[in-house]
């Protein structure tokens, strides 16, 4: 029989977190919980994410929105979340996770944390970070933004030219904790077993030859079909980024050199993919 297992998403941000959420469902052996971000442990220990823990609920409230208790309780009470997640899981559904795209700015020892957690309880813990060309990753985040009107991060309510929010937004503290991969792969490395932790390439990853390795490292059977599924892709990409400044996507790159020398040295094929 197989084991239970947790998979922690630890990001990054619009770089196929959602397909990946969605490849795991397809698979019939995903226990699936309300939601695919829980936002707990980023809520509780990164500054610039504490404006989204959830209020402590009235009684009225914990029945009328109960997801929104469970988050309260996940955030103020450790050991519910590891039980929460083991409720999920039967011997059909035996996969279960977490994938919260901002856990990338979690601590090592946060990580650790998680692990040992949900080794108490005698389930296997995993983590998978999908990773893209720094410059294309936040070039991708600011057209979801701009789509959606979104503000924060640098980008300021009525902003709607792409270039001005670009600017505005890759040097500030959030972008950095969702753009630093070296940094979060070096925390994962040091609270996991390095054969524990999934690196993926958003460049190649909906190729068949790495559907099959990361369906190995989740233990679900491939389903080649989804080389062709994009999930939450932006509309209009290429129209909102007409005419970017190559000096200023240069600035980004040198901005984030050491993500770039880190990731060219890991991870050889970046260097043709990225550049």
């Amino acid at each position: 029989m197989k084991e239970k297992t947790f998979i922690l998403g630890a990001g990054c941000q619009k770089c196929g977190t959602s397909w990946l959420h969605r490849y795991m469902l397809q698979s019939g052996e995903f226990a699936e919980g309300f939601t695919k971000e829980y936002h707990i442990w980023d809520c509780v220990d990164i500054e610039t994410m504490k404006m989204m823990l959830a209020p402590r609920p009235s009684l009225r409230h914990r029945l009328q929105k109960r997801n929104d208790a469970l988050l309260y309780l996940m955030q103020t009470k450790p050991g519910f979340y590891f039980k929460y997640f083991d409720s999920l899981c039967s011997p059909e559904q035996r996969l279960t996770a977490d994938i919260t795209p901002s856990y990338s700015g979690l601590s090592e020892e946060r990580f650790r944390f998680i692990r040992q957690g949900f080794e108490k309880r005698n389930i296997k813990c995993k983590a998978v970070v999908l990773i893209r060309d720094p410059v294309e990753r936040i070039k991708s985040n600011i057209s979801f933004m701009l789509s959606k009107g979104k503000t924060g991060a640098g980008v300021e309510a009525g902003v709607t030219d792409f270039v001005a929010a670009l600017r505005s937004h890759f040097k500030t503290e959030e972008c950095r904790l969702r753009s630093s991969y070296h940094e979060t792969i070096q925390r994962l490395y040091g609270a996991f077993e390095k054969k524990e932790v999934y690196v993926g390439l958003y460049e190649t990853m909906f190729e068949p030859a790495q559907i099959e390795k990361l369906s190995a490292f989740l233990g679900i059977e491939p389903n080649f079909e989804y080389s062709s599924v994009y999930v939450n892709k932006t509309k209009n990409k290429t129209k909102i980024e007409a005419g970017i400044d190559p000096e200023l996507e240069a600035e980004i790159k040198q901005t984030y050199k050491d993500v770039y020398e880190y990731c060219h040295k890991e991870f050889p094929q970046t260097r043709e993919l990225w550049g």
